[in-house]
Parts: structure tokens; C-alpha cells; sequence
């Protein structure tokens, strides 16, 4: 979580149009919810719907070989149309992801 802020935060004049979110697969109680978003009040959290990661297994998760990672492990970038763009481990490069995400931005003609 902390990465991801401290990406977030190197956007500066972007800010406005990017939103972090975490979604939850299963139940979460309030201490480890707490423990999560540790005083992070940019981080949004949201249950994730009955069937999600079928849904991203079918359509959005495409494995090259070798490839261990879990889709409910993993970084996903989404326009605000709700298109998959991009994806990364949980051991990603917050450069790179700056990068991808300024580039992303650079060209977007919505939000």
C-alpha cells in the first residue's frame, strides 16, 4: 500500500484524476481493515463482487509462461471507462509504474 501512495503522490498536478482502490475479496474484520488502510485516507476499499475473479481469470488475466501470480494479487491500472490497461505483481517497480501511469495520462482524452 505504501508503493502505491507514494506513486500516487508523485503525480502532483494529476492527482485529481487518479483514485486508489482496494478491492477485497472475502471478509474483512475492522482491525485488519484498519491495519490496511493505516491512517490512509486516499485509499478507497470495496468488496468485491460474487464472481470477480472468475470474471478476471476469463476475460483480463492472461498468463505468460511461468507466470505464479494471482489475480487477486495484483496491481490492476483501469481507465475511468473500466477497461483493464495495465497489470503488475505486488513486487512492481514503482518507477515503472509512474512512467506507465504519466504515459497513460499523457494521452487520455477522458478523465
Amino acid at each position: 500500500m505504501h508503493r502505491g501512495k507514494q506513486v500516487w503522490l508523485r503525480l502532483s498536478k494529476d492527482l485529481p484524476r487518479v483514485r486508489r482502490l482496494l478491492v477485497v475479496d472475502g471478509a474483512m474484520d475492522a482491525a485488519t481493515l484498519s491495519a490496511v488502510k493505516d491512517g490512509d485516507d486516499t485509499l478507497m476499499l470495496a468488496q468485491a463482487a460474487p464472481g470477480l475473479r472468475q470474471s478476471l481469470e476469463q476475460t483480463a488475466w492472461r498468463r505468460a509462461p511461468g507466470d505464479a501470480a494471482d489475480p487477486a494479487t495484483t496491481v490492476w491500472l483501469i481507465d475511468p471507462h473500466g477497461n483493464l490497461m495495465m497489470r503488475y505483481s505486488l513486487d512492481y517497480d514503482p518507477h515503472g509504474l509512474l512512467r506507465d501511469l504519466q504515459h497513460l495520462l499523457k494521452i487520455s482524452i477522458s478523465g
